[in-house]
């Protein structure tokens, strides 16, 4: 099954980059949406909650980018976070930090459904897939 939306955050043009390429090769979405900063973020994500039809889509954060971290850009925006949760929309921290207290802090945190070592894989991907067609 596909994502109707994944939305990728992260300040790393080479990542989006690698990113994209893999999720445009298991051609598991026909809309990726790409966000480098957290003005775009926030544009992407409240265009994305004002479509009637995104179940299910996938968001990946990034954790640590410049002026709000992953933490922080969830914090700050956690209606925008809310409201597409309750919609079915996954919502992944995929960052390089294996910080004991960033995972810990991701697991307090409800709306977020997982914390990730980059890069994305496809594996990683095909779990995504499973874990929201099994809910």
């Amino acid at each position: 099954m596909k994502f109707k939306y994944i939305v990728l955050i992260d300040d790393d043009d080479a990542v989006n980059y690698y990113h994209q390429y893999v999720l445009e090769n298991m051609n598991c979405t026909e809309n990726i949406l790409i966000g480098r900063n957290i003005e775009d973020a926030v544009k992407i994500l409240k265009s994305v909650q004002e479509i009637n039809d995104v179940d299910p889509s996938l968001v990946i954060l990034d954790v640590n980018m410049p002026r709000y971290n992953g933490f922080e850009f969830v914090t700050k925006y956690y209606e925008v976070f809310q409201e597409l949760k309750k919609r079915n929309v996954m919502i992944i921290f995929l960052t390089t930090s294996n910080n004991p207290q960033d995972i810990a802090k991701a697991n307090e945190l409800k709306i977020v459904s997982g914390y990730k070592q980059k890069p994305l894989t496809e594996e990683m991907i095909k779990e995504l897939q499973d874990k929201v067609y099994a809910d």
